[in-house]
């Protein structure tokens, strides 16, 4: 199992079916929050689809295809974190996140994005790395921007979440500038 210790708070590792009723709860008390910003949230009802997501998450894993890690704070699930998408041909991927609201405001996500960006620059010898975010979505954009993605500019209409239509920032990172910092 891929499991990456990010630092003595956080661990990051691959989903486990076992993991579904916990992923779900949490997804589930904090769907208002989400909601506003993934457009999933709604439509996941029930720790059973959220079982099958993960088994195909691990499927797609198997076939180097993404990369979707729980993030474990103190042994808590706190979220997730994934390389959404591997694309051979330009060797980039995009990330995504969610965290859960008792565990914002720590840190986390900025460590959680910092060790992404040495997995997927080392391990998985990408060239580029994107990370979008709604234009409203404040805190999102600032962790994207502490952890010192480029500006690349807006995509407008990019994702309707409950009839209505997010612009969103996107951010990217190559492996020149992270070598850098």
């Amino acid at each position: 199992m891929f499991s990456y210790q990010v630092d003595a708070e956080i661990k990051l590792a691959l989903p486990r079916l076992k993991d579904a009723e916990t992923i779900f709860a949490m997804i589930q008390k904090d769907a208002d929050y989400l909601s506003e910003w993934l457009p999933w949230v709604d439509s996941m009802k029930s720790a059973e689809e959220e079982r099958q997501f993960i088994e195909t998450s691990l499927e797609h894993f198997g076939l180097g295809q993404s990369l979707n890690l729980c993030i474990w704070y103190h042994d808590q699930y706190a979220g997730n974190i994934s390389f959404n998408k591997f694309d051979q041909r330009t060797r980039s991927a995009d990330i995504g996140y969610l965290l859960g609201q008792d565990f914002q405001h720590r840190g986390i996500m900025h460590r959680c994005v910092t060790a992404l960006l040495k997995i997927g620059f080392t391990e998985y010898d990408l060239e580029k790395i994107v990370l979008k975010a709604a234009v409203g979505n404040r805190p999102s954009n600032q962790v994207i921007q502490h952890a010192g993605f480029h500006f690349d500019g807006v995509e407008r209409h990019a994702e309707q979440i409950h009839d209505q239509w997010l612009d969103l920032n996107v951010y990217s990172m190559l492996r020149s500038e992270w070598h850098v910092q």
